[in-house]
């Protein structure tokens, strides 16, 4: 969908499972995230009160495979392109 549809964006929350493998970040994902880098955003789903007790963890796991990715790639994914995109300097 991302290399069909030039103007989609994505949210990553909730894909720890599919992104983290048992050796770290898995190919897949990381050559899509790095070809589609001005579109995903990192996601941490606290919409529902309980997701609040494991935040550390979800944030943890985010860092953990964000740290797998190029520096650029992964400040963009990180937060500058939330900041693009809801017009935030």
């Amino acid at each position: 969908m991302m290399d069909a549809q030039a103007n989609l964006w994505a949210d990553l929350s909730y894909r720890e499972m599919g992104i983290i493998e048992a050796n770290g970040l898995n190919p897949a994902w990381k050559a899509l995230l790095i070809r589609h880098a001005d579109r995903f955003m990192i996601g941490s789903d606290t919409w529902e009160t309980d997701r609040w007790h494991g935040y550390a963890g979800i944030i943890d796991e985010n860092r953990y495979w964000l740290g797998q990715l190029p520096r650029d790639v992964a400040d963009k994914i990180a937060h500058q392109n939330g900041e693009r995109l809801f017009g935030i300097r």
